[in-house]
């Protein structure tokens, strides 16, 4: 897909998610996403972003294997470019 890598540290607050019912949950603060993740309630097929900007993504897509979540900066999508839509 088209994620890049994001330049800094992990947000540190605007994280959102859908819910299993569909429900988009948050703004969350980064302290609060590292406390769920460290109980485990974050599946890898989550769709999950850290910007009300940016589409949601799938949480192992944000945070593929090789990145530890919510300390590396996540894969977040590639910004929309108006000019290179057809």
């Amino acid at each position: 897909p088209d994620l890049k890598a994001a330049r800094g540290p992990c947000p540190t607050h605007g994280w959102q998610y859908v819910d299993p019912k569909g429900n988009v949950q948050g703004p969350f603060s980064l302290p609060e996403m590292q406390h769920w993740y460290s109980r485990r309630y974050f599946s890898s097929s989550l769709p999950m972003r850290c910007s009300a900007n940016e589409r949601f993504v799938p949480f192992g897509e944000l945070f593929p294997p090789h990145l530890v979540p919510f300390q590396s900066a996540p894969m977040r999508p590639a910004p929309k470019n108006p000019a290179t839509q057809h």
